[in-house]
């Protein structure tokens, strides 16, 4: 098995294995975090290109000048300090390449995509090669967790964890929800946790919004109070966990009630977790359960999605579920018209042994 200092030359080899030809071209410009960038070479520099041919070992990384030092330590066999990462460089080593195939990310849901101009001379400059989005078999790789991602994901979902159990502690009537939200954020930050997000906090009628934005509004007695926790990383490997409290202790009646009904559905599904099975397959079985007592249509979602260098990673419902696979289970129900919103989010990790609850648990 790889280490980890040798995993991302693992991976791009692995690659070359596994997809018949052509090269990888990854870009990160200014903002986004390039995923695949990091995933198969350890960096998260800006203003940088790396070319990976799947026909021979030929790597090379394009970066600004004051982070070829870091550029350096990825390993690949070729970096250049230029002064723009999409120039004429690139261009140049793609043409000697003559590659048939380019992938990237690429298409309407890319989240770094190359610039449209660059795109365009590309084509030009390469009219045998196709622009294609990022090999599936990428995809496939990304949803088996190796060790160092799985303990990078472990102590995150402790820190998110720790930062639920003080959000627990504080909420109570007469605190806004971005008093709560901002103890939350502080203490992600307090914990170690890296690319903090603005939280969920959402109180009584605003539980029923499924990504509300904490306001001014006011905590009243007795009310649901929802918390979402995510995106904050450690490794770049991120959380995503929700749990929703009563602003007075405990919950009585109808929302005791519904926070009955979606824990047994999370129960249930954490049951029927196993090899073979699919996120469809436990959507179904948290819809079920919401059926029996006609509450099916306050379940508006599926139950989870997979997860780790980002809080919503790549992997299709129909994905067959396998041992190293990361994901959430998030039962909900939400009522609008009873100013209800009840959701528990919890990270799960699917072993030889059966089940890792990562999260904060129900």
């Amino acid at each position: 098995m790889p280490t980890e200092e040798t995993i991302y030359q693992w991976r791009r080899n692995h690659l070359r294995e596994i997809v018949d030809s052509g090269v990888i071209l990854l870009y990160r410009g200014d903002e986004t975090f390039n995923e695949s960038l990091y995933y198969l070479t350890g960096l998260d520099t800006y203003h940088t290109t790396v070319i990976i041919s799947l026909d021979n070992d030929f790597e090379a990384i394009f970066i600004w000048s004051p982070d070829y030092e870091q550029a350096i330590k990825a390993g690949l066999d070729k970096v250049y300090a230029v002064p723009e990462p999409l120039g004429e460089k690139v261009l140049q080593c793609l043409t000697k390449l003559k590659p048939r195939r380019v992938y990237t990310d690429y298409g309407v849901n890319a989240k770094t995509p190359l610039p449209g101009e660059f795109c365009n001379t590309l084509q030009h400059q390469l009219p045998q090669a196709k622009i294609t989005d990022l090999p599936e078999q990428l995809i496939k790789m990304r949803l088996i967790k190796d060790e160092k991602e799985i303990r990078c994901l472990r102590e995150v979902a402790r820190i998110a964890n720790k930062a639920m159990k003080h959000a627990e502690d504080i909420i109570a009537p007469g605190l806004s929800e971005m008093d709560v939200a901002a103890e939350i954020v502080y203490t992600l930050f307090k914990e170690g946790a890296h690319g903090i997000r603005e939280p969920i906090l959402a109180s009584g009628p605003n539980t029923t919004i499924l990504h509300h934005t904490p306001s001014q509004r006011i905590i009243q007695e007795n009310e649901p109070v929802l918390v979402d926790i995510y995106g904050a990383h450690v490794g770049h490997y991120v959380c995503d966990h929700t749990h929703t409290f009563c602003s007075s202790g405990e919950f009585t009646g109808r929302n005791k009630e519904i926070l009955e009904v979606v824990n047994e559905a999370y129960q249930a599904v954490l049951q029927e977790i196993r090899k073979g099975q699919t996120l469809n397959g436990l959507t179904e079985v948290a819809s079920n359960i919401f059926m029996k007592l006609g509450l099916e249509r306050y379940f508006f979602n599926r139950i989870g999605h997979f997860i780790g260098l980002s809080d919503h990673d790549p992997g299709n419902f129909d994905v067959t579920l396998q041992e190293g696979m990361v994901f959430t289970i998030e039962p909900h129900l939400y009522l609008p018209q009873e100013r209800l919103g009840v959701r528990i989010e919890d990270v799960v990790l699917l072993t030889t042994g059966g089940v890792e609850v990562l999260g904060n648990g129900a």
